[in-house]
């Protein structure tokens, strides 16, 4: 619901109307075209959508952007308006965002709008699947416009409480989740129970229940029986079990079931699919008794019943499970990576555009702190250095100098003043560095020309740093999974502290960065390391 003007006695009605709905558990979801009246009070989850007060203004649109996103969502079912500026907001949008049922209100209030104004919003009521109208001439005034009839509902103002009890029966038992989503002006007093619960009604007729056969002596099969009588609400329904190794009745479910529910045996599945109606077959066999469903599996395939198997005995704990194919050869993958290739290679794309376009802008500063080197030490201005990339795949990195020349000959005479633990070697103040080096470090700067390796697309912006070969070889079997990961100038641990983390809780964050990966939490990264980088924080 949303309101967008208060007056008064309206507003309690407005906020009574919200009451009974939910005290009949029907979900809905609130908001207001603009921000005012006492009747939000008590009522919690309140969307607003300013409209900037004209419907061609750009606030508007973008009022109705977020209104589109609203109710989808929200996976709202039912989309109602209640006066002329909500039907002018609302319809379009629902309709966009593929609201099944949209209901619109008229009233007859010709001496308010123009007949432009008219025009448009009767447009908008070709869109509708019913009109509530506020009397018999309002209603009339619509069907001369060349409305159908059908889609006219004339409920009066002021309609009484016991009209919604007296059509609560028209909502059938378990419809499923139906949300409704209202939006009003309520600039007058109306309740409109009935056309909520027809509406709700004509829902729930098009979503019939969803039967369920569940095949398999597995104890995985109770679980996910336990499962499916956990979504009654949503329409699914148990049809019985199928036992694959004892006749029927021999063996009853689990007394953990809500209900008691028939069970055959695997041979009366071809009847059961013939006779009855069943909308899924879910396999849960052991790993010995896969030979025995094949045929059964077949004839689902054949009758063209959806199937489902349960694939609990591979040994798999964090993987993701999906099937692939190799030509016409199905293949069942198992990954604990990110395997979008859309998402991949638009990640990739990004990486080289911003790559491209920050060498060319930063080309004066790369410049200056070459001369920079070349100056205060001697040596080249690059440093190179193998690296591990993804899946182990070695590669040169690309840093500007920031030690002295002979820096990797005097590491084993430093290793006793290591301040990380594990594999990697890092010390806070490392007498190795030049002047110039421990302000490049500290912002960053020396990690400029890495820029290049993304460019080859050895690296990306986002990503487990790049490890050396040698630590690599002391990698824990879980730890070399941040192999699999294209490597990064920057990750979850440069936020959490950089080169203040010990080393298990720098590989874990790096884990779960690849478990959570999304091009939104990259975004995410690069927009936190910003400042983290430009304060030097936690770098050495």
């Amino acid at each position: 619901m949303i309101n967008s003007l208060a007056t008064g006695g309206s507003e309690r009605q407005f906020a009574s109307l919200v009451r009974a709905l939910r005290l009949e558990k029907i979900d809905l979801r609130l908001g207001c075209l603009r921000r005012a009246g006492a009747f939000l009070e008590g009522l919690d989850d309140v969307e607003e959508f300013d409209t900037g007060g004209s419907f061609l203004a750009l606030r508007c649109h973008r009022a109705r952007l977020r209104l589109a996103r609203h109710l989808r969502s929200q996976k709202i079912a039912i989309a109602h308006a209640f006066d002329f500026y909500s039907n002018m907001m609302l319809i379009p949008v629902a309709r966009l965002a593929r609201i099944p049922i949209v209901i619109g209100s008229h009233r007859n209030l010709g001496h308010f709008f123009t007949s432009r104004q008219f025009r448009a919003q009767d447009a908008l009521f070709r869109l509708c699947c019913r009109v509530v109208c506020n009397s018999q001439a309002a209603a009339a005034q619509l069907v001369s416009r060349g409305l159908p009839s059908r889609k006219v509902v004339v409920i009066p103002n002021g309609l009484p409480d016991q009209a919604f009890a007296d059509a609560r029966p028209a909502i059938p038992v378990s419809p499923g989740v139906i949300r409704i989503g209202m939006v009003a002006r309520m600039n007058y007093p109306i309740k409109n129970y009935p056309v909520f619960l027809a509406a709700a009604a004509q829902l729930a007729a098009k979503f019939p229940n969803l039967e369920f056969l569940l095949v398999g002596d597995a104890p995985h099969v109770d679980e996910i029986a336990k499962a499916i009588e956990a979504n009654e609400k949503r329409g699914m329904r148990i049809f019985g079990f199928a036992r694959i190794g004892h006749a029927a009745g021999e063996i009853q479910p689990t007394p953990d079931l809500r209900r008691q529910y028939p069970v055959y045996s695997l041979g009366q599945l071809p009847q059961l699919v013939r006779q009855h109606v069943i909308d899924e077959v879910i396999f849960a066999a052991a790993k010995g008794d896969m030979e025995k469903i094949e045929e059964a599996f077949l004839l689902c395939e054949e009758e063209g019943v959806k199937t489902r198997v349960l694939l609990n005995f591979f040994p798999h704990v964090i993987s993701k499970v999906y099937l692939d194919r190799l030509e016409e050869m199905p293949l069942l993958t198992f990954t604990t990576t990110p395997e979008n290739e859309y998402l991949l290679l638009l990640k990739r794309a990004l990486d080289f555009t911003m790559a491209l376009v920050l060498l060319i802008v930063l080309s004066p500063l790369l410049l200056l702190l070459a001369v920079l080197i070349r100056l205060t030490s001697a040596g080249p201005v690059l440093y190179r250095q193998v690296r591990c990339g993804l899946g182990g795949r070695k590669f040169t990195v690309y840093k500007f100098r920031s030690m002295h020349a002979d820096a990797d000959l005097r590491r084993d005479e430093l290793a006793a003043l290591n301040e990380l633990d594990g594999p990697v070697f890092k010390i806070r103040n490392d007498p190795r560095c030049t002047a110039a080096g421990r302000f490049m470090r500290k912002f960053s700067l020396d990690e400029l020309p890495q820029l290049v390796n993304i460019l080859k697309g050895d690296m990306s912006f986002v990503g487990p740093r790049p490890p050396l070969p040698e630590e690599v070889e002391k990698y824990a079997g879980w730890q070399r999974r941040r192999l699999r990961m294209q490597p990064g100038l920057t990750c979850l641990w440069a936020l959490e502290g950089r080169n203040q983390l010990n080393f298990r809780r720098w590989m874990e964050l790096d884990m779960m960065y690849i478990d959570n990966w999304s091009p939104g939490l990259d975004l995410k990264i690069l927009l936190k390391t910003i400042p983290v980088v430009l304060l030097g924080r936690g770098a050495s």
